[in-house]
């Protein structure tokens, strides 16, 4: 992969992780600011499972980062010819992960508006 693809694939790993950090920020601001226990505990379950989303992300960057960058970081201490393949593989793989999962986050939202009366 180019490295101009893997800097722009970084860059919406980044976004994307700030996306949820966001969304995280918020829910931890409505959980504080309620007084209703069971509204609480919904709150912190879907914090929860936005790990599931935002964790992946993270190692997938960190991955692709020591991808791009392994001549100027652990390339320095291991004597390779590269970085290995599998940091790629694994980082996309990651990444598919978090995506999916973002994805199925956003289909229970739309569920929930649609079924909200």
């Amino acid at each position: 992969m180019p490295t101009a693809d893997v800097i722009a694939f970084l860059s919406l790993i980044v976004a994307l992780s700030a996306y949820i950090a966001t969304i995280r920020l918020r829910l931890i601001d409505r959980i504080k600011e309620t007084t209703d226990t069971t509204k609480k505990n919904n709150l912190k379950l879907i914090s929860f499972w936005l790990t599931f989303a935002d964790a992946p992300l993270i190692v997938s960057g960190v991955l692709l980062f020591l991808h791009a960058f392994w001549d100027e970081t652990l390339g320095l201490w291991f004597t390779s010819p590269g970085a290995p393949a599998w940091l790629l593989a694994w980082s996309v793989g990651f990444f598919t992960f978090g995506g999916l999962a973002l994805v199925a986050h956003h289909i229970a939202a739309w569920w929930k508006s649609i079924t909200a009366v």
